[in-house]
C-alpha cells in the first residue's frame, strides 16, 4: 500500500493524507490551511486550497471514489468535506457529527451539510467496533484535544498486517488527560509507521505545560481576586474550556454570561451524556442576539430559547452585578457598544490564541482591539492552555508506541523530531511526497 501526505508535512492546517491500496483509497481529514481566506465557502474560493488529491473534490473531471476519516470538527481538518464528489463515505465520531451541525446552525452555510457521515465508534469500551473498507480494518480512539469527539485512527492491512497510526489532534493536559495513557495502552506497539501531529514542537510555547485543571485554578483565584465583572472570549468551539471557566464561576461565587451559541453547545454535551450538571442547575446567564435567535428558529429549535427564558439577562443589564463573568466575542462588539455598559478598565481574560487574527478576520480583529485600546481593557492572554500536546507528552507516545517509522505532520518545524527522538527512524517528508509500506 502508498501513503502520501498530500498537506501538512511543514506547516500546522490543512490537513490531508491518502492510504491506497489497489481501488481503495482512505482519506485522512480534508482541512483547509489557516493562513487563507474562504470567504463563503464557494466552489470557486475554495477549489483554490484543495489538497493535490485527484478525483476526490468537485472541481475534479475525473472520480476516484474514497473513504474520508474524519479526526474533529476543526476547519482546518474538516473545512472541504461539502466539496467532496458524490459516492465518497465519510467517517467520524458522533459528536464530532454534532459538533459540525451546530457550528453549521450559528455561521453563514446553510445548515444542511450535502456530506452525511457515518458513526464511527470510538469508545475504548466497545467490542468489536472496527470497519472494514476493502482490505483495511480502521478502529477509532477516543482522544484529549480542545476539539470535543477528536479521535485518532489506527488502520490495518488485513493481508499484509501492516499498520498505520494517527494521531489527528492529540493532547495529554485537558479535561479528558486520562485517554492519553489509555490510547497508548490500546495502540498496537512497533506499527510500520506512527503519523504524528506536532503543533508545539519547535514553537515559540515549547515548554510550557500547564494543564486545563491548572487553568481553571488561576481562573478562580483571579475572580476571587477581582470581586467585579471580568470579560472573557473563547472559543465556541472548545468545549473543555466552557467546563473550565464554569468551573472557575462556581468556585469563585460568579455567574457565567454567555450567549446562545455557547447555551446550545452545552445543551448538546448534555445531549451526549457529558458528566455534567444539567444547564438548569448552573450560573449562566444568557443575552439572546436577534441574530442567534432567528439562526436557531430557522432550523427548527425556537423552543430551546424559550427553554432557557429564565436565564436570560438583557445586554444593558449585564453589567449591574459584580460577580459575573461576561463573554465578549469579536462578533459582540456592535451590542456591546450599543449598550454602552462596560466598566472601563475591566479585566478581559483572552482565553484563546491570540496573536495575529486569521485571513478574512483582520477588521473585526483590529475593531476589536480598538475598542479595547479605547476602554482601557486590560486584555490578558496567559488563562489560556493550548488544545495540542506538549513535547514531553509527544515524546511519551513515540517511544511508547515505538513505531518502526515516524512521520511528523501538522507542524512548522518537522526536522526537531529528529533531534526530539534520536533513537526512532523519524521520516521527513514533503507535501505530495509519496512512500510504499
Amino acid at each position: 500500500m502508498n501513503l502520501t501526505v498530500h498537506r501538512g508535512t511543514h506547516q500546522i492546517g490543512g490537513t490531508c493524507i491518502s492510504i491506497t491500496d489497489g481501488p481503495t483509497r482512505l482519506i485522512l481529514d480534508v482541512g483547509s490551511p489557516l493562513d487563507v481566506d474562504l470567504g463563503k465557502k464557494d466552489l470557486e474560493t475554495a477549489k483554490k486550497y484543495f489538497p493535490n488529491v485527484k478525483g476526490l473534490f468537485q472541481d475534479s473531471k475525473e472520480r476516484t471514489p474514497s473513504t474520508v476519516l474524519i479526526t474533529h470538527s476543526h476547519p482546518d481538518h474538516t473545512a472541504f468535506l461539502d466539496f467532496l464528489q458524490e459516492g465518497n463515505d465519510v467517517y467520524m465520531s458522533e459528536t464530532t457529527n454534532e459538533m459540525m451541525k451546530v457550528i453549521d446552525l450559528f455561521t453563514n452555510w446553510d445548515g444542511k451539510p450535502k456530506v452525511k457521515p457515518r458513526i464511527i465508534k470510538s469508545d475504548h469500551r466497545i467490542p468489536g467496533r472496527d470497519e472494514r473498507v476493502g482490505n483495511f480494518i480502521i478502529t477509532a480512539y477516543d482522544v484529549d484535544h480542545s476539539a470535543p469527539g477528536a479521535v485518532a485512527y489506527v488502520i490495518r492491512h488485513a493481508v499484509t498486517n501492516k499498520t498505520i497510526v494517527y494521531t489527528g489532534d492529540i493532547r495529554a493536559h485537558g479535561k479528558k488527560f486520562k485517554l492519553f495513557p489509555m490510547f497508548i495502552k490500546a495502540c498496537p506497539k512497533k506499527p510500520d509507521i506512527l503519523i504524528t501531529e506536532g503543533t508545539m514542537v519547535g514553537g515559540d510555547r515549547d515548554g510550557v505545560e500547564e494543564t486545563e485543571d491548572e487553568l481553571k485554578k488561576r481562573i478562580t483565584e483571579e475572580l476571587i481576586r477581582q470581586k467585579k465583572p471580568v470579560l472573557t472570549n473563547f472559543s465556541l468551539t472548545n468545549g473543555d474550556r466552557i467546563i473550565c471557566l464554569l468551573s472557575a464561576c462556581i468556585d469563585a461565587g460568579y455567574e457565567f454570561v454567555i450567549d446562545l451559541p455557547t447555551a446550545f453547545i452545552y445543551k448538546k454535551f448534555e445531549e451526549l451524556n457529558w458528566k455534567i450538571k444539567p444547564f438548569k442547575d448552573m450560573p449562566f446567564k444568557v443575552f439572546i442576539l436577534e441574530a442567534h435567535q432567528r439562526a436557531l428558529a430557522d432550523k427548527g429549535y425556537s423552543g430551546f430559547v424559550e427553554s432557557i427564558r429564565d436565564k436570560e439577562v438583557a445586554m444593558e443589564d449585564v453589567f449591574t452585578q459584580n460577580n459575573r463573568l461576561v463573554l465578549f466575542k469579536e462578533s459582540q462588539l456592535g451590542h456591546f457598544k450599543r449598550a454602552r455598559k462596560i466598566p472601563p478598565g475591566s479585566l478581559l481574560i483572552m482565553s484563546k490564541w491570540w496573536q495575529k487574527p486569521y485571513p478574512g478576520q483582520e477588521i473585526s480583529y483590529e475593531n476589536y482591539m480598538t475598542f479595547v485600546r479605547k476602554m482601557r481593557l486590560k486584555l490578558d492572554t496567559t488563562f489560556h492552555v493550548s488544545g495540542h500536546a506538549y513535547t514531553k507528552d509527544l515524546k511519551t507516545l513515540a517511544e511508547s508506541i515505538n513505531p518502526k517509522m515516524l512521520i511528523p505532520i501538522h507542524t512548522n518545524s518537522p526536522d526537531a523530531f529528529k533531534d526530539l527522538l534520536p533513537d526512532l527512524n523519524v521520516k521527513v517528508l514533503t507535501d505530495n511526497e509519496t512512500i510504499t509500506i
